[in-house]
């Protein structure tokens, strides 16, 4: 952010464990997921249409709407360009009387801390203070409310400021008073757009990011020592500045006013106690961290932060060892597992390195691994051919240009030996196909239509129209510029070297009635191919799936927020996209209650990897099953999680021949773990007592 004035890119997607089942501490705004739009009312393509976007905040009284304007003036309000602040601003709205005397505005500094001596009694009578004074200055005139942890120490710990901020506004609003003065939030905790964007989405007319732009301006780190400080601070800033651009149009919306005080978060893992004295009109998806939990967690942290002997023994790392980093359902350790039972040629060895893999960790990761069989009476001595659950997989969307020619070529081929589905992914079809004729059975539409003509269409026996993916949703695909090399750019009609963003929304589909009639016009073109439309699971998927079957779709497809990318922002890989544990579930009862289930194929990826997942995914509505990573690690991913640099160690996700020369991706393989996957679901099957997957479908 520093460095480029952009947010960092990840891949992979997040394959972290849900921060409600973490022993670690992690951030209050973890547990909280952007919500985002699809088909209807659907995001806005703020990169191309960035002039109807604006960040313009007013701080001070708000107008009463409901007075004629033309007998009572507005009120007189500070007006600063984004709600992104400096330190420098910080001070001048500090002092506002002082430094702007001719506005008459008045602020007021509340510092959200408590004592460590008194813990949760300290905790619980702070907020409840900081609320009663904040009520009692905006009665008084002042027309700013600063929250700040500047004051923060190891025996006054800070509150985070999400709480205090909520605490506040609902204070305000229950004496009908909440429009006489603006919320300014000046914390350390906040670090990356996605936590502005909840603190503004919650209220905060501003927020001040206070350690971030320190540490922009201070850090000695070698790489940065090239820029001026003060070139650091505005990166820092335009950085965080993009970011909630990018957030607040997933729901299309233009102008951070419209976004401000909307909550539009999905809660998921915070207990009923929170819920109900800060996010009343909110449900948590699961229940979670109680608020003497909470204070509990930020006593141990700052407990162990004094008895470290340098910070960076101490610093939370995503992927580092477990002391350090959280725990991951895929890391390099379990791909070099997959390696070793995919090339070992003893039965035995195989059936225990096989074993090991699929077997489930103690520690939950997903919400499936809560999940657990009611008991069966007997256990079947012969279940399914394994063809029959073979022909339910299906390979995820993936690009030549996200990944090689030869990968995407191999995954073809695996999926056609074993009967199931092949994706060509949005970019179009790889130059394979004129010199073998090795074509995916699944062509893509998606929003950015590279490569998409009739011709290409038809060869395919299903056509996607993609209006989300999982690790993005809300946003278009992208393909890093170094990785469009002069193949794929003539594949994609376009020019090397050159950055392939996709728009966020499909520019011809704004509603039900859109995606109806592109339906339309597909099976006009195609009349013996299916059309499947994939959604991303979030806030209200079920009766958008409803609207799907209604258009006409043959099959849904359900990405979890978990599934894989090519290439991503990291805030969006983390923080937007709910588990397809939970769209899947909304939307075979949707679908069910509204006798429309039958219409319908429901299909589901995002970070499937056992036969007890499938399972999981069937009993909650699932007939058919995508996999991404999980293939590309049998032919050899290592979990580097660099796919967008062009420097894919194993050569699968890159087209410089430096690195192709290491692909060593094998048809064979591929299809051996397809076939261990499904004689695991064979295995499952017969501990609960049902001849295939058919029979489970919907069964919760």
């Amino acid at each position: 952010m520093i460095l480029t004035g952009k947010e960092a890119i990840g891949s992979m997607g997040d394959t972290a464990r849900v921060a409600a089942f973490s022993p670690i501490h992690r951030s209050l705004y973890d547990y909280f997921y952007q919500n985002f739009a699809q088909v209807t009312n659907p995001p806005l393509d703020y990169i191309r249409e960035r002039f109807v976007t604006e960040l313009k905040v007013f701080l001070g009284r708000k107008p009463n709407i409901f007075e004629p304007k033309e007998l009572i003036p507005p009120p007189i309000a500070l007006k600063l360009p984004s709600p992104i602040i400096n330190s420098g601003q910080m001070e001048i709205i500090n002092e506002i009387e002082k430094t702007h005397p001719e506005l008459t505005l008045k602020s007021e500094v509340f510092s959200m801390t408590f004592s460590r001596e008194k813990g949760f009694e300290s905790f619980r009578e702070q907020l409840d203070h900081i609320a009663d004074q904040a009520v009692k200055a905006t009665r008084n005139g002042v027309s700013i409310l600063i929250l700040s942890d500047r004051m923060a120490s190891y025996d006054w710990p800070a509150i985070p400021s999400i709480l205090v901020l909520r605490k506040v506004l609902i204070a305000l609003n229950q004496h009908g008073i909440w429009p006489r003065s603006s919320v300014v939030v000046d914390s350390g905790e906040i670090r990356n757009a996605h936590q502005a964007a909840v603190l503004i989405g919650f209220g905060a007319s501003a927020v001040c990011p206070y350690l971030a732009l320190d540490i922009a301006r201070h850090d000695t780190t070698q790489k940065l020592s090239a820029l001026d400080p003060t070139d650091r601070e505005k990166n820092t800033i335009a950085a965080f500045e993009k970011g909630l651009l990018r957030i607040a149009a997933k729901r299309g919306i233009s102008v951070i006013s419209g976004y401000k005080g909307a909550e539009l978060f999905t809660i998921m893992g915070l207990g009923e106690e929170i819920l109900n004295e800060f996010f009343p009109r909110h449900e948590s998806l699961i229940g979670g961290v109680s608020l003497l939990a909470l204070t509990e967690n930020i006593l141990l942290r700052t407990e162990e932060a004094l008895e470290k002997e340098t910070i960076n023994n101490f610093l939370y790392k995503e992927h580092a060892s477990e002391t350090l980093g959280e725990k991951h359902s895929m890391t390099s350790k379990r791909a070099k597992l997959v390696h070793r039972f995919l090339r070992s040629e003893e039965v035995n060895d195989v059936e225990k390195l096989s074993d090991e893999f699929f077997s489930e960790s103690l520690e939950p990761i997903n919400l499936r691994h809560l999940l657990t069989y009611k008991n069966s009476t007997s256990t079947l001595d012969k279940t399914c051919d394994e063809s029959e659950i073979l022909a339910t997989f299906g390979c995820g969307a993936m690009s030549f240009g996200a990944i090689s020619a030869e990968s995407q070529r191999d995954l073809i081929k695996a999926f056609k030996i074993i009967g199931g589905r092949s994706n060509s992914g949005e970019g179009g079809e790889n130059p394979y196909y004129e010199k073998e004729r090795i074509s995916a059975s699944i062509k893509q539409i998606a929003s950015g239509r590279f490569g998409v003509s009739a011709e290409y269409l038809v060869l395919g026996e299903e056509i996607q129209i993609k209006m989300a993916q999982g690790a993005k949703p809300g946003e278009g695909g992208q393909l890093m510029g170094v990785k469009v090399s002069p193949d794929i750019a003539k594949a994609r009609f376009s020019h090397p070297g050159v950055d392939l963003i996709s728009p966020p929304p499909q520019h011809d589909i704004y509603s039900i009635e859109d995606l109806k009639e592109l339906i339309y016009e597909l099976k006009e073109l195609h009349p013996d191919g299916k059309v499947s439309v994939k959604l991303v699971s979030g806030k209200n998927i079920g009766a958008i799936a409803l609207g799907v079957v209604k258009a006409g779709a043959d099959i849904i497809q359900i990405s979890g927020g978990d599934g894989g990318t090519g290439a991503a922002s990291l805030m969006s890989m983390k923080h937007a996209g709910l588990p397809w544990e939970i769209g899947l579930l909304e939307v075979h009862k949707t679908l069910f209650e509204n006798d429309m289930r039958e219409n319908i194929i429901l299909r589901v990826d995002g970070g499937l990897q056992s036969g007890k997942d499938i399972v999981l995914a069937a009993l909650l509505g699932a007939e058919e099953f995508d996999f991404g990573k999980m293939v590309l690690v049998a032919q050899g991913c290592i979990m580097a999680r660099v796919c967008e640099k062009n420097t894919c160690p194993a050569g699968i996700a890159t087209h410089d021949p430096k690195f192709k020369k290491r692909y060593q991706g094998q048809v064979d393989e591929v299809v051996k773990f397809l076939k261990l996957l499904a004689n695991d679901v064979k295995k499952h099957l017969s501990l609960i007592g049902h001849f295939s997957l058919k029979d489970l479908t919907g069964r919760l």
